[in-house]
């Protein structure tokens, strides 16, 4: 017994001289005797963070509302006390705050060290020296527990979504078990995600998209049965479990219903949007036996219903898990060979039949797989857009073309011209604009020896935008050609809008040159708009010499195709850009 006494005094005792040693550390961190004195003694809970993010000094207003004590603290990050309630929107709109207006105050929810979750009111200041530079944060916070009912209001934030009102996923996988206990037959689940719903947010602002996706929720729970559970789980992804449920047809039936409900036209203020949407399906007990089994084949198959070209849904099947887990691989594979440099550009030169002689290079994305050979681009560039590494992946590209084609210019003393390809990511965003300047900038390419291509569908997404756009390259010097023109909108008067330099005849209109059909007659016209508006046109997929002769009979500007060349890696041509095969400049 007197050990035990002996003890807790030497474990109170070191507690204390460390307390003591931090308050110290607290004192010098505030710089006077003055501010640590109302430091200490003030009842509200404070805490001072540097601009590292790391906690400098609390006072002990700090440990009786959060249980952590001066020495458990220091150092740490402030989100130690986070409790996982608030999503990383609510915590970008509080920083942007900070960084706007130098403070912040509202309502937030965190977690005491005995793990209870709590509300409180918070406020944070930045602090500034002499100099006018942030050198620290302070937050001052009242427990509210007490004023907002903490008990009932917990349970609901704990399992229901603050913004739709619908359950979460905390409520979503307990509810789910509970169901899978109480079913007779089995169930359904149902993944279900918002096509393209981040360009709601880019465009339009995430006011607009909190509506929308307060709308969105109204209408699945109106698309389904009173039984049935909708949850969200953050963002624009949803989850519906239909109880009793395992008709393959009707639930299919619902799934349709859904797409249905969506598609309707949805208005707020000035802006009418159509939505889209993938989901994905698995079954109870067939597909898994657990809330974690049934999600994540419901993933699986949303996968496969996004790769079908979205606006459906997939049935999870067995042989899915394995496209999924390939396809996990060659991101990786591919996040490696963007950030290694191991992507390949090859160029495929383009024939001017007004100068008989190969006037520039378009650049093209090119990777070799050490395991799978050759992998093309219709597979890997659509996984560079979905896991977000097209810029990367684009401006690798871009810069080694750059590189490439002015050395051949400077050995042929000619200047060709390099064309590359923008993504719909890049172009909305006016990203291209930032990397095009940088590369003008940087690399000291002559800017008129660039050509940009966007499609028509790229143009057309938001015109006013896109038009924005387009001025600010051409600012800079460079050119804009429409690829696959004629597969999209073809208006004459987004051509006069947007004063485009060259059209590119596409492919699927002068692969049938000389067999029956219109095609000849729509390239005849999309020749005359070139020669009316004083456009340059482009014959893409020249492969045939029909193809060749008939447009250089009607004086096509440019020809590209295996007829001149296919697209070859650097090394197979010459140090001034000649090569040796298809027709010769």
């Amino acid at each position: 017994m007197k050990q035990a006494r002996s003890d807790q005094r030497l474990t109170d005792g070191l507690q204390t001289v460390m307390n003591n040693f931090f308050e110290q550390a607290m004192c010098q961190a505030l710089g006077d005797r003055i501010s640590c004195e109302i430091f200490r003694v003030s009842q509200i809970a404070m805490m001072l963070v540097d601009r590292r993010m790391s906690i400098v000094a609390v006072n002990p207003a700090f440990t009786r509302t959060t249980g952590y004590d001066f020495y458990e603290v220091m150092g740490e990050n402030p989100r130690k006390l986070s409790s996982g309630i608030h999503d990383r929107l609510f915590y970008e709109t509080l920083w942007q705050s900070l960084l706007d207006q130098g403070s912040w105050s509202g309502e937030i929810w965190n977690r005491r060290k005995n793990g209870e979750i709590y509300p409180e009111h918070l406020r944070i200041d930045a602090i500034r020296n002499a100099q006018g530079e942030v050198t620290h944060y302070v937050g001052m916070f009242t427990d509210i527990t007490n004023e907002k009912g903490m008990q009932k209001r917990l349970q609901n934030l704990a399992f229901h979504d603050t913004l739709t009102g619908l359950p979460n996923r905390a409520y979503l996988k307990q509810r789910v078990n509970e169901l899978l206990g109480e079913v007779n037959s089995g169930s359904a689940l149902l993944f279900v995600d918002i096509d393209n719903f981040k360009r709601v947010n880019d465009e339009l602002g995430h006011s607009f998209g909190d509506e929308i996706l307060r709308i969105v929720a109204n209408r699945l729970q109106a698309a389904v049965r009173q039984s049935d559970v909708v949850c969200r789980l953050g963002g624009d992804e949803f989850v519906i479990v239909l109880p009793d449920l395992t008709d393959v047809a009707r639930t299919e039936a619902i799934a349709g219903k859904i797409l249905t409900q969506l598609q309707s036209p949805i208005t707020s203020g000035d802006h009418e949007i159509g939505l889209t949407a993938s989901i994905g399906i698995s079954f109870y007990p067939k597909d898994g036996e657990d809330f974690e089994s049934l999600f994540q084949y419901a993933d699986v198959a949303l996968y496969d219903a996004k790769g079908m070209g979205k606006n459906g849904y997939s049935l999870y099947r067995r042989e899915m898990s394995t496209t999924f887990r390939n396809r996990l691989a060659l991101e990786k594979d591919l996040r490696l060979a963007i950030e290694g440099g191991l992507i390949d550009v090859f160029y495929q030169p383009k024939l001017n039949l007004v100068r008989g002689r190969v006037s520039g290079f378009e650049a093209l994305a090119r990777w070799h797989h050490p395991e799978h050979g050759w992998i093309g681009p219709n597979v890997f560039i659509p996984i560079a857009e979905d896991a977000g590494m097209i810029d990367s992946l684009a401006e690798h590209v871009i810069r080694r073309a750059v590189r490439q084609v002015r050395d051949w210019s400077l050995q042929a003393r000619f200047p060709y011209e390099v064309a590359v390809n923008i993504s719909s990511k890049q172009f909305r965003t006016g990203g291209v604009v930032h990397l095009m300047q940088d590369i003008v900038n940087v690399e000291g390419f002559p800017p008129e020896q660039v050509e940009i291509e966007v499609t028509e569908s790229q143009l057309m997404e938001n015109s006013r935008q896109s038009q924005t756009i387009i001025e600010a390259l051409k600012s800079l010097g460079m050119h804009i050609a429409i690829d696959d023109f004629g597969t999209g909108y073809s208006s004459l008067g987004y051509l006069k809008q947007f004063h485009v330099d060259r059209l590119k005849i596409d492919k699927v209109f002068v692969q049938d040159i000389g067999t029956p059909g219109n095609d000849e007659e729509l390239c005849d016209v999309i020749l005359s708009i070139g020669n009316t508006l004083g456009i340059k046109v482009t014959a893409e997929g020249v492969e045939k010499r029909e193809q060749f002769d008939f447009f250089s009979q009607r004086r096509c500007d440019e020809l590209q195709g295996y007829y001149i060349a296919r697209p070859l890696p650097w090394d197979q041509f010459g140090p001034d850009g000649s090569f040796n095969t298809g027709v010769q400049q």
